[in-house]
């Protein structure tokens, strides 16, 4: 995705889908392929009908995982000498 935010990236790729009048089913799977690994394996045990509702979920994912890493960081080993 190229660093792009969500909701940019899906509007572009709805944009596109709209004029190659590409079906919900195939966008949902194209949508949902093109997310973040992480943020994929969060939302496989779902099953989606509509490309708002993978995109609704995957700014869920998003934003939990930018707020734990906020309030917990990664730990960083101390240089050793």
């Amino acid at each position: 995705m190229q660093n792009m935010v969500f909701g940019n990236y899906f509007h572009r790729l709805f944009e596109l889908w709209t004029k190659a009048n590409i079906p919900e089913e195939d966008r949902v799977t194209k949508f949902y392929s093109t997310v973040l690994l992480e943020i994929a394996n969060a939302l496989h045990a779902k099953k989606y009908s509509t490309v708002c509702e993978v995109l609704d979920d995957a700014r869920r994912v998003e934003e939990a995982r930018a707020e734990n890493l906020f309030y917990h960081p990664p730990r960083t080993t101390p240089a050793s000498d």
